[in-house]
């Protein structure tokens, strides 16, 4: 609910909306295990782009999950 999150966890600045997906991408493997994986909620218009961050040498069984709605709404990425 809106009323009990703090606006940096809502709000992203416009000229950068996938900000804090990308920097999650970058820093990610340096904590992880290979088999190790990453579950992020996503804003369901957002779902491709934010896969794409995702894909790459370094990740495998990138997935989006929806939600009840049918609305994109989990990202799952596997660090090979």
């Amino acid at each position: 609910m809106k009323d009990f999150e703090p606006s940096q966890a809502l709000f992203v600045p416009e000229q950068n909306p996938l900000i804090f997906y990308q920097r999650i991408a970058k820093l990610a493997p340096e904590y992880l295990v290979p088999g190790g994986q990453v579950f992020l909620e996503i804003y369901h218009l957002a779902g491709p782009a934010i896969k794409s961050l995702f894909q790459g040498s370094l990740w495998s069984q990138v997935l989006i999950k929806k939600d009840l709605q049918g609305r994109d709404r989990i990202i799952k990425a596997t660090l090979k």
